[in-house]
């Protein structure tokens, strides 16, 4: 895995200075780094050095990036905007993998290096999000972050973690038909 140089950049604001990155992990930082001859130069003039933005929740299977303007034509309560939006993606015919990957590319070139994704289950579109997102974390080496800043050859992208949406009850609310409200006391 090639060294990269990061040349003069901000790190977190701080002092400008030179950044070296081998085998992911930053190496060491100062005026005048000792890299390999073949390292990659990225010129950070002028720029700030941050960490990688984490996106903890975000719904890829449901965005409308990359599409024309959509007028919203939700109502005011949670089950008009469920409605308003199954109908809106059933009305589109948008495919999650591709949205999904839409969506990963955009956050990426801002940024975010690590995306949690809640995703739709249900009976009208069954398990189809979930594949489509899951295609666009399977996905080729193009849309991940380490790929493009050490040259490796990944091709699954590990910072993208799905949750699916649709859950059963917790264990915990749930009761026996047969028990009674004070079997229920002694019990907890």
């Amino acid at each position: 895995m090639r060294d990269i140089v990061i040349a003069g950049a901000r790190p977190r604001g701080g002092e400008v200075c030179d950044i070296l990155v081998r085998d992911g992990q930053i190496a060491a930082r100062g005026k005048a780094i000792d890299a390999a001859p073949d390292a990659r130069r990225i010129d950070g003039a002028g720029c700030l050095l941050l960490p990688g933005l984490v996106d903890a929740h975000t719904h890829l299977d449901k965005t409308l990036i990359g599409l024309p303007w959509h007028a919203h034509r939700a109502g005011p309560n949670l089950i008009d905007k469920i409605t308003n939006e199954r109908a809106v993606m059933a009305e589109l015919g948008l495919d999650p993998a591709l949205q999904s990957a839409r969506m990963v590319r955009h956050m990426l070139s801002r940024g975010t290096t690590a995306i949690r994704s809640h995703v739709d289950i249900g009976l009208d579109n069954k398990l189809s999000h979930f594949h489509g997102v899951a295609r666009t974390r399977d996905a080729d080496a193009s849309l991940s972050t380490t790929a493009a800043a050490t040259d490796a050859p990944h091709t699954r992208m590990p910072w993208l973690r799905m949750n699916s949406t649709s859950r059963p009850p917790r264990a915990s609310a749930r009761r026996s038909p047969s028990a009674s409200p004070a079997a229920a006391t002694e019990a907890g």
